[in-house]
């Protein structure tokens, strides 16, 4: 996987999704801008899997029944999480089965299921630590949560969602926010062994609902109200030449004459004899 980078000066952004076309457009193409960070900038690993809860859709439904009766409707918050490949912006998914033959792959914006009153900016980042954050503490980055940028409902219980609230319908069973985040320049990411993490082009997303679902396929419509900055690779910064190594004894310097030739050592005295004795054994013999 694609290894982290820290510590090397800010990196150019790529024109094409950048400043230069919401200039064109005017102040109502959005007034927010999302650094898209290369995929090369991150780390990959992973950590111990975390058991399906449902064996199936109808599984869920019944077991979201019967929470629904004892603590009322569900909330769920996920993230909208851009990298940037080849020179355009990839949604990171968490993609759950398909693992084997006749198996169906499920694809997921990170996130997952509120507390009771707990906030959804504070239970998203708590959602994504578990999700994609290494388990130890000193290795986490923090999640910056722009804004709201999708709610969807869910009237009964049914896998089908709406990104409105239908008019007979006064009491959801589900809602569902969408949160454009910030990923940070550099960071580590640690997946449950039992899901996988994918990068998916925004291209292959829309109008892509039988696939993905419609809250994902959607998410080319949400970003596109946001500036998009495609950052460049990091550069490592050039090293400074190596200093001249020490001259030993017999090198010459400055104060030498050119040309001057070096004294031979015992070794080459020792050789030059040999080679001398050598050939006048030779000669005596002829």
């Amino acid at each position: 996987m694609a290894a982290s980078v820290s510590g090397a000066a800010a990196a150019p952004s790529y024109a094409a999704y950048g400043d230069d076309l919401a200039q064109l457009a005017g102040p109502s193409h959005g007034s927010r801008t999302i650094h898209v960070h290369p995929v090369s900038s991150y780390s990959f690993g992973v950590k111990p899997a975390r058991p399906e809860k449902d064996a199936s859709v109808a599984a869920a439904m019944l077991r979201h029944r019967r929470a629904y009766e004892r603590e009322g409707a569900r909330r769920i918050v996920e993230a909208i999480l851009l990298v940037n490949q080849h020179n355009h912006p990839h949604v990171l998914l968490l993609q759950s089965g398909g693992g084997g033959p006749g198996q169906s792959a499920t694809f997921k914006l990170p996130g997952g299921k509120l507390r009771h009153g707990e906030g959804e900016a504070e239970g998203l980042a708590r959602k994504l630590h578990n999700k994609l954050s290494p388990a130890s503490e000193r290795m986490r980055k923090e999640w910056e949560c722009l804004e709201c940028v999708a709610r969807w409902h869910r009237p009964g219980f049914e896998p089908n969602y709406y990104p409105y609230l239908p008019a007979h319908v006064t009491r959801p069973k589900e809602t569902r926010a969408v949160f454009a985040c910030q990923l940070p320049d550099a960071a580590m990411f640690a997946v449950p062994r039992n899901l996988k993490l994918l990068a998916v082009p925004l291209f292959e997303l829309y109008a892509n609902e039988n696939r993905y679902g419609a809250i994902v396929a959607s998410v080319p419509h949400h970003v596109s109200r946001f500036n998009l900055n495609l950052e460049e690779p990091r550069k490592e910064p050039t090293k400074p030449p190596e200093e001249m190594p020490a001259r030993s004894s017999g090198e010459a310097g400055e104060g030498d004459e050119e040309g001057k030739e070096r004294p031979a050592d015992d070794g080459e005295e020792k050789r030059e004899g040999e080679d001398a004795g050598a050939a006048a054994a030779a000669a005596a013999g002829e």
